[in-house]
Formats: structure tokens, C-alpha cells, sequence
């Protein structure tokens, strides 16, 4: 009887050294297990972090934009101050006073009395304001620079004469004359005419001069002008 005691005692202590061994093996692997999905939730988080989402990706697409945008804005203007002004480069064109003798006032010898188409011809180009600027004379003996208030009021005057035709030319009054020559933006003579108190004569550069009927027509202005 003792013995079979004795055997009951051990297999009841085996029985409980492998009952504790086995839970100690699954209370392990249930740590490591709860370790592993841990960590497999943090890899989760993370990588989710590191991914934009399509609103978040076009946000940052459209802010580098704008900011290139903003980089090239910059670059012309910068640019655009280095280039030299165009007035500094422009050259001031200048009305004169010339003296009695000037190669400007060369006037043709050859005249004729202007048709009214001629004088309609006239009153076009005057009336375009073609001309940039001019020489003028007055029977007088030096050069000056003619202002461009008498420049307005010469040409005004020329503009608004009002001029007629002759059916036949007289004899042409004696004394001084103004003379009144008209160059273009590029320097070149456009017309010329002299006035001496009734006859207007005009060279538009034919060869051969209109006179047109200037007395009482509002021209005597130009002696006084300058």
C-alpha cells in the first residue's frame, strides 16, 4: 500500500510540474504574439504618416508652383530696369530763327498763280500738322532758338489763313517777307512759303512756286510772332 502512495504522490507531482509548464509556455507565446501585432501597428501608423493624400499632394504641387511663379515674376523686372530709357536716347528737335541768307530760304524763281486745286492741296498738308519743325525768318541778321509757343502760334496762323486765288497776277509788293520752312520728323523739307504782306507764295518741292492772294487773310501775325 505504501508503495502504490508513493507512486500516486509522483505522478500527481509530475502531472502538476507539466500543468505549469504548459501554462508558462502559452503565457509566453501570448506576450510574443501581443509584441508582434504591437509593433505590426506601429509600421501601420507610421507608413500611413508618411502617405499625402491626394488633396495634401496637389496642395503642395500647387504651393512649389506659385512659388517658381513668383521666382520668374521677379527676373523680368529686374531686367526690364537694366534696359535704357527710350527718352534718354531720343533727340530734342529744335525750331530756329535763321538770318536773311540762310541756305534753308532758298526759294525757287520760277512762279505761277495757284489754281484752287493747288490751294486745296495746301490747306491738306497744313492741316495734317506734319511738320516737326521749322526755320524762320524775318528779315532779321542772327540766329535763335524759336520757342514752342511761337512754334503753335505760327502754325495756327498758317492753318487758318484764309487765302484765295488770283485770276491774274500784279505786281508784287516790295519790302520784307517772312519766310516760314517745314521739315518732317526725319529731317526732310516738306514746303516752304513766304509771305510779304499779299502775296503767300508755296514750294511743295514741284520747282516751281503757287502764289495764292494772302493780303487780308489773317497772315500779318507771322511779323509780329517773332
Amino acid at each position: 500500500m505504501k508503495n502504490i502512495s508513493t507512486l500516486l504522490s509522483l505522478l500527481i507531482g509530475v502531472l502538476l510540474v507539466m500543468t505549469l509548464a504548459s501554462c508558462n509556455i502559452n503565457l509566453l507565446g501570448g506576450s510574443s504574439s501581443s509584441d508582434a501585432e504591437q509593433s505590426q501597428v506601429q509600421n501601420q501608423q507610421s507608413r500611413s504618416q508618411n502617405v499625402q493624400t491626394p488633396s495634401q499632394s496637389s496642395s503642395v504641387a500647387s504651393s512649389q508652383s506659385s512659388s517658381k511663379a513668383s521666382s520668374s515674376s521677379v527676373a523680368p523686372s529686374s531686367q526690364e530696369q537694366s534696359l535704357p530709357s527710350s527718352s534718354s536716347s531720343s533727340e530734342t528737335i529744335t525750331s530756329k530763327i535763321v538770318p536773311v541768307g540762310d541756305g534753308s530760304l532758298s526759294f525757287p524763281s520760277d512762279t505761277h498763280a495757284g489754281t484752287q486745286e493747288e490751294l486745296d492741296d495746301w490747306y491738306s498738308l497744313i492741316g495734317k500738322g506734319s511738320a516737326a519743325r521749322i526755320n524762320v525768318c524775318n528779315m532779321n541778321d542772327s540766329e535763335a532758338e524759336l520757342s514752342e509757343g511761337q512754334f503753335n502760334s505760327i502754325m495756327k496762323t498758317l492753318a487758318g489763313a484764309n487765302l484765295s486765288v488770283y485770276e491774274a497776277l500784279g505786281n508784287p509788293m516790295t519790302g520784307g517777307a517772312v519766310h516760314v520752312v517745314a521739315y518732317n520728323s526725319a529731317d526732310n523739307k516738306i514746303w516752304h512759303v513766304v509771305y510779304n504782306g499779299e502775296w503767300f507764295m508755296v514750294d511743295l518741292g514741284s520747282g516751281s512756286a503757287s502764289i495764292f492772294n494772302g493780303e487780308g487773310a489773317g497772315l500779318d501775325d507771322l511779323f509780329t510772332i517773332f
